[in-house]
């Protein structure tokens, strides 16, 4: 019988899941970009010019959120953000990979439900509100909006990633063991003893 594909093969061949995650990347970079640049802005001003760019202070606050919730949204596609997990290191069949991965995305697509929930009631108290930033004047939802769509894009990546470690074959998944297999091999360490490896 012939195994099944996985998930993200199908997904990724597909061209406006692409751009998706293709936005939410481009987004985190401009941010990244924007921060810097407000930075650089605010100490040129202030230790070269003697003078302060007023509302500067704000702009950083409205990029920084944004970085960091685009960022985090990508971050969940690309499951790159930091992990501490010292469960994986007494798992020994793939199957219990499999299994933990389930278990993890389960925990964080519940959570991250509740959190998307709130971020809708969020978002309609802060559309909804006729504050704005005292220095710059711009509303005040700007500065909050980040935070829902944050959340959503995280929760609907949390999802894919929950689909997808139920979906995908369990011979998908490679044990620590394996992995240090292949990384000695890719160094060409592979059949040396320790004094050997380390000379």
């Amino acid at each position: 019988m012939k195994e099944r594909k996985c998930l993200e093969e199908y997904f990724e061949g597909f061209a406006p899941w692409r751009w998706l995650h293709g936005v939410f990347k481009y987004l985190t970079i401009f941010f990244l970009m924007a921060v810097v640049l407000v930075i650089f802005s605010i100490v040129l001003s202030r230790y070269v010019f003697r003078t302060n760019l007023f509302g500067m202070d704000e702009i950083l606050n409205i990029c920084a959120l944004w970085l960091y919730f685009m960022g985090g949204i990508y971050g969940t596609y690309e499951e790159s953000h930091i992990q501490g997990d010292l469960l994986n290191l007494t798992f020994t069949k793939r199957w219990h990979y499999k299994a933990h991965k389930i278990y993890i995305y389960v925990f964080c697509t519940v959570l991250l439900a509740l959190w998307s929930y709130w971020g809708i009631r969020f978002f309609g108290d802060s559309v909804g509100s006729i504050r704005k930033n005292t220095g710059t004047g711009i509303p005040f939802w700007v500065n909050q909006i980040p935070i829902p769509i944050g959340m959503w894009g995280m929760f609907f990546y949390s999802i894919y990633h929950l689909a997808r470690n139920i979906w995908n074959p369990v011979s998908s998944y490679i044990t620590r063991e394996e992995k240090e297999a292949a990384e000695k091999k890719a160094l060409g360490i592979e059949g040396l003893d320790g004094e050997e490896a380390d000379s």
